[in-house]
């Protein structure tokens, strides 16, 4: 899970009330928004479903349909 970039691997970005998860398939990608849901659930907070988007990294796109 996660994105590799150099030799670091980047899971999530987060900006003042956004965060970013990167993931290379969707299966991770659905996996760890799934597993960020329960956490935030823990702690009161909700993911807008109807604002989140995907976003595909690199030139294979196909994974994300």
């Amino acid at each position: 899970m996660g994105y590799n970039v150099g030799n670091t691997t980047i899971y999530t970005v987060q900006f003042t009330d956004d965060q970013v998860v990167m993931a290379r398939s969707k299966k991770d990608l659905d996996c760890m928004c799934r597993k960020l849901q329960e956490k935030y659930s823990k702690w009161g907070l909700t993911v807008n479903i109807a604002k989140t988007r995907y976003m595909p990294l690199g030139t294979d796109t196909n994974h994300l349909e």
